[in-house]
């Protein structure tokens, strides 16, 4: 186990509760579509859009803590928002390995876009599908740092393991067609996620399907 980890597991827990409820919310309107009253309407999408901000920001400030204890130095620049996952997403100067691989470099980059655009317009300028979209692919960018961050507090040897490697299971990474989500009898009861994000891990038999 290493401290950069161990403290990343605190970190992600306020992460962790964001990311449940912007999922439940998420499903909400899936299921139900948008509000019809406008004021109701508008009153969901700042909700869902700000949760999307904030998931993004938690996940910002992990890895500048992963990269300042692992590396001992992050990106100050005017830019370093965008320096900052393309330094996690590279070799660290001190020859540390990727934190994550090439596609979630660039889910967090489109992420770190839309935090930009919702931070910089009214509600009324952001579009409900897209904002609808972006919150499955947080929910789901948040799950995949989860695991990176659980797997590497299991290690004994002081190395870790890059989030690039997150996916795999058993030594193998799942084919193209083949969803990492298993069995349904592994949705949690209190988020309805698989895997878990809330913490308790309470089993449901019923089915769900993210994205």
């Amino acid at each position: 186990m290493t401290t950069a980890f161990f403290d990343a597991k605190i970190d992600f827990k306020p992460l962790n509760d964001e990311a449940s409820h912007l999922e439940k919310l998420r499903q909400r309107v899936s299921y139900e579509g948008w509000p019809k009253d406008s004021q109701d309407a508008w009153i969901m999408l700042t909700a869902m859009a700000a949760s999307i901000e904030k998931c993004y920001s938690g996940t910002e400030r992990i890895l500048k803590n992963l990269l300042q204890e692992l590396d001992g130095t992050i990106p100050s620049s005017h830019d370093w928002h965008r320096q900052l996952i393309d330094r996690a997403a590279s070799v660290g100067p001190h020859g540390r390995p990727p934190l994550f691989n090439e596609e979630l470099s660039k889910t967090f980059h489109d992420l770190r876009s839309f935090r930009h655009r919702e931070r910089n317009a009214y509600m009324h300028d952001l579009d409900p599908a897209i904002v609808l979209e972006k919150a499955a692919v947080m929910v789901k960018a948040v799950q995949s740092l989860g695991e990176c961050i659980d797997r590497n507090n299991q290690q004994e040897d002081g190395t870790y393991v890059p989030m690039a490697d997150v996916s795999q299971r058993n030594g193998k990474k799942p084919a193209a067609n083949e969803s990492t989500i298993q069995d349904n009898s592994e949705i949690c009861e209190d988020c309805n996620m698989v895997p878990c994000i809330c913490g308790s891990g309470r089993r449901s038999s019923g089915t769900h399907q993210i994205g």
